[in-house]
């Protein structure tokens, strides 16, 4: 019947297990700001800790939710928990939003009984990563703006100003300073064959994204991020205090070590650390512990290694990882700020250098005429 309806209306329509399937991979695609992510979690650790039941909680929130999908999102989840499915399995048909760590976090408070406070562990985590970024971006915003300014100045010399003198120039037997000929050269070129240069610039800058996302790309990235002199000290300090934190949480949360090492491993985004992760699991898996891979590592202050050695020969894994998660990001924080301190004056005299250059490609040829007469 279906298939004859399909033929006179030229319409398609869909059965039962084929809505069911599409409604599954959009909740697959769904996602959330960390904002509204962490608000989630928010409330649902104040709600459920005044005595209010998940389920309750979950239909006050989807009746404020403002967006309709994550509204949507909200009332899928509290009717799964009204038919009796756990919070966690519930979550789990949420994978961009909700990830692996934190849906196995929930599920070990929902075996201990303490979900009021794993769901308040898991919302200063996210509290705490969401004021890192906005750390980080206010940070970086002055830099990359005068860093921005500063190349159009320059492009607007280059491509606008300078081919107007040089075809004042032209008309004068006189020769040109070498800087001057060279901006005029590369002015020209770029202007006479603009159809092939901006391509290949756009081809460019597509192949190099292209290569970040491949695995070897991704490895080469993260390996310059966590090893380059200048930056090596605050990206290795805010890695590992990320990755601690993380463990802290799940630890605390009453998730197996050799677990929380597998869901802390598929949680960061560093194929180096991803790949440390990996090896620790193999070594606690045999019996050997995770001090060797800390020790042997390269891109691991040696303090944080050391610390963690011995927390785990002494059964003090929670509190160690917890005290150095937050060290290591507030000192993550602390040289990044350092570090933009110093980049701002460099930023500065250079690009103040570049345009002089430009400047005095202009200004050298009118001197010389000048003097002509």
């Amino acid at each position: 019947m279906i298939n004859l309806l399909q033929l006179l209306t030229g319409k398609t329509f869909e059965t039962g297990a084929g809505s069911v399937a599409k409604s599954q991979n959009a909740d697959k695609r769904l996602k959330i700001k960390p904002k509204e992510k962490m608000g989630i979690t928010s409330q649902l650790a104040i709600m459920n800790e005044s005595g209010v039941d998940i389920a309750s909680c979950l239909e006050s929130l989807a009746r404020q939710a403002r967006k309709p999908d994550i509204r949507r999102m909200l009332t899928k989840v509290h009717d799964d928990v009204m038919g009796g499915r756990q919070l966690s399995d519930a979550l789990r048909r949420f994978p961009r939003v909700f990830d692996q760590s934190f849906v196995a976090t929930i599920a070990a408070g929902e075996a201990s009984g303490n979900i009021s406070g794993v769901l308040n562990e898991l919302s200063k985590l996210q509290r705490r990563d969401i004021k890192l970024r906005s750390t980080v971006r206010t940070v970086l915003a002055y830099p990359i703006l005068l860093s921005s300014v500063s190349l159009l100045v320059i492009g607007g010399l280059v491509f606008f100003v300078l081919p107007r003198f040089s075809a004042m120039f032209a008309d004068f037997d006189v020769t040109l300073p070498l800087i001057t000929r060279i901006l005029i050269g590369f002015t020209n070129e770029i202007t006479s064959r603009y159809w092939l240069w901006i391509p290949l610039f756009i081809a460019s800058i597509i192949g190099l994204i292209s290569f970040r996302y491949t695995n070897r790309g991704s490895r080469w990235w993260d390996y310059i991020v966590l090893n380059v002199v200048i930056i090596r000290d605050v990206t290795q300090s805010l890695t590992i205090g990320k990755v601690c934190r993380l463990l802290s949480v799940m630890l605390s949360s009453g998730v197996p070590l050799l677990e929380s090492l597998k869901l802390t491993r598929m949680a960061t985004k560093n194929s180096l650390y991803r790949e440390m992760l990996m090896s620790m699991e193999e070594d606690v898996l045999n019996g050997l512990g995770m001090g060797d891979n800390l020790c042997k590592s390269r891109f691991i202050p040696t303090a944080a290694a050391e610390m963690l050695t011995t927390a785990e020969k002494n059964g003090a894994m929670i509190q160690v990882t917890e005290i150095v998660g937050s060290h290591y990001e507030e000192e993550g924080e602390t040289k990044l700020k350092e570090l933009v301190t110093i980049l701002e004056p460099l930023i500065i005299v250079s690009m103040g250098m570049v345009v002089s250059t430009v400047i005095m490609s202009i200004m050298l040829p009118m001197f010389d005429l000048s003097s002509l007469h």
